[in-house]
């Protein structure tokens, strides 16, 4: 009998045995397969961290290139631009001088003055796009310091309104809503800005059409100013390409002067004030431009 029992338990103990061998040996070829597989995935991530290398190092080469292209471009349209402006400026200084020539007839001199706007008009494209060219290249270094808006405001108004009266445009402004009111900004570039809205407030505005202009002195220590007209206004389309560079948004049929660089350079100067700018469609006519500056102290 216990023969019997050592028999059975001796065939147990060979199968157990047998069935830890088929395990652990199962065990072994699955830690096989696995290292098989991270070898795999370790030659992959070689391959993929090579490419990386690869290409990381041709995007810094064509990163190096694109600053070269950029330097060369610029260099190029500030040297044609001077030899340009230095040409113009002859051109408009004998105009001139026709103009007021006593010896010539009314024709000569009407000749003249068509010769001086044109030229005036290819001078003021010429610094527009040198202008441009030098905030595009990031080469337009702006010291920004605590600016009053209401002497700037008043500035621009008193430079634009002629241009106003001509079209029997009203331009309205509450002064009392600007007193006191200070910005983070450079005076000449923020007379520059304001002067680019109110233009083109007037270039694109109905005869008898009105301006205004407003602030805002927000909770979050910015001032927003406004630039609203009563003109032509904006599509949804029009919107979307509102401030490209050379954009005219179609209007270049109007007869209406401008090099459709205006816009992106009065962007590119707010952005390098820290500031927004954006534009607002009127539900009537028209539309409202707006930029937003650092509040400042005195």
């Amino acid at each position: 009998m216990n023969q019997n029992i050592i028999k059975e338990l001796k065939e147990l103990s060979s199968l157990v045995d047998k069935s830890l061998q088929e395990k652990v040996s199962n065990i072994l070829e699955e830690c096989q397969q696995n290292e098989i597989r991270i070898n795999k995935i370790f030659k992959m991530g070689d391959r993929q961290q090579n490419k990386l290398i690869v290409l990381n190092n041709a995007l810094e080469k064509a990163k190096k290139e694109i600053l070269l292209v950029s330097k060369s471009k610029s260099d190029f349209i500030s040297g044609l631009s001077h030899e340009l402006r230095t040409s113009l400026n002859a051109i408009i200084g004998y105009a001139q001088l026709f103009q007021y020539n006593p010896a010539l007839e009314q024709q000569d001199k009407d000749n003249a003055t068509e010769i001086y706007n044109a030229g005036l008009h290819l001078l003021n494209l010429v610094n527009d796009i040198l202008e441009f060219s030098s905030l595009e290249s990031g080469r337009s270094n702006v010291q920004l310091t605590s600016v009053a808006i209401a002497p700037i405001i008043k500035d621009c108004i008193s430079l634009i309104s002629p241009k106003a009266t001509e079209r029997m445009i009203t331009i309205h402004q509450n002064t009392a809503l600007f007193e006191n009111i200070y910005v983070t900004s450079s005076p000449r570039l923020l007379k520059q800005i304001l002067l680019n809205l109110l233009s083109n407030a007037v270039k694109y505005n109905y005869e008898y059409g009105d301006i205004t202009i407003n602030c805002e002195n927000k909770n979050n220590d910015r001032i927003k100013l406004t630039v609203s007209d009563t003109g032509l206004g904006l599509s949804d389309e029009q919107l979307e390409s509102l401030f490209l560079p050379f954009e005219r948004l179609g209007r270049e049929s109007l007869e209406i002067e401008g090099s459709g660089l205006g816009l992106s350079i009065t962007q590119k100067l707010v952005e390098s004030m820290n500031g927004e700018i954006g534009v607002i469609k009127n539900n009537d006519k028209g539309c409202c431009f707006w930029v937003e500056l650092d509040g400042a102290k005195i």
